[in-house]
């Protein structure tokens, strides 16, 4: 598997662990025996889980910025072998990829 897409697919799922948290927790707030100790604990080991369901999405973060190239504003990255065509038709200009 590509490296690349790895990363994107632990980030991908680090934040829907993230969303999925967050909605538990606001479910939650909504139970009837909100101040309870059990329900207090409950609510504690929740926000520890989502707090630590962000770090993992800032390391993922952090992953992906690590494998993409460093390119300056406005260059684009390509595939060897591949160049941009760029056709003007009424004034609009498109830009496409075509192998040289």
């Amino acid at each position: 598997m590509d490296p690349q897409q790895h990363v994107l697919g632990n980030l991908a799922h680090a934040r829907w662990r993230v969303n999925f948290i967050r909605n538990l927790l606001q479910a939650h707030r909504t139970s009837p025996w909100k101040g309870t100790q059990e329900w207090q604990a409950r609510h504690a080991e929740m926000l520890h889980q989502l707090a630590s369901a962000e770090d993992e999405v800032k390391l993922c973060e952090q992953s992906v910025k690590a494998l993409e190239p460093t390119l300056e504003d406005g260059q684009v990255l390509l595939p060897e072998g591949e160049s941009i065509m760029e056709t003007t038709d009424h004034g609009i200009t498109t830009r496409s990829t075509a192998n040289d």
